[in-house]
């Protein structure tokens, strides 16, 4: 339920209903995303090989450090490939902080106006990739 309050701060219910938020869309973003890396790796025997084969090149086999997860390039190109192919989240709405302008149509855009940004569609708009969106290629994000 959406209200808006004058008091200040948040009420108990305000807040639990919060926390609920967090929890729900923390848990379930995550899991989606998971679950959307298991099913197109077993889809992708191949990168699933290049994947391993990234993480045998290290000389340091032992220890799974940040450092050594940041060093991971191919790695990181599949998991943003994954994120983009099939984003956990559609949507998601921005409030502008200043009066601007869109470049190509010059529609005015005012201070506090509400922006929708979609993300499903543009990871599958055919104008902004230079291979196939509809396609699961990490390669992609390398270039």
């Amino acid at each position: 339920m959406f209200y808006f309050s004058l008091s200040i701060g948040l009420s108990r219910s305000e807040v639990l209903d919060e926390i609920l938020l967090f929890l729900v869309a923390g848990f379930e973003t995550t899991a989606t995303a998971l679950t959307w890396f298991i099913h197109l790796m077993s889809k992708n025997p191949r990168i699933q090989h290049k994947i391993k084969a990234e993480l045998n090149n290290s000389s340091d086999q032992q220890h799974l450090s940040l450092d050594r997860l940041d060093s991971l390039v191919y790695l990181d190109c599949v998991i943003k490939e994954v994120l983009r192919y099939s984003s956990p989240a559609s949507m998601t709405f921005r409030t502008l902080v200043v009066n601007d302008c869109l470049p190509q149509s010059g529609a005015q855009l005012f201070k506090e106006d509400q922006v929708l940004i979609p993300f499903h569609n543009l990871a599958q708009d055919n104008r902004l990739w230079s291979v196939d969106p509809n396609l699961f290629y990490p390669g992609k994000i390398l270039k």
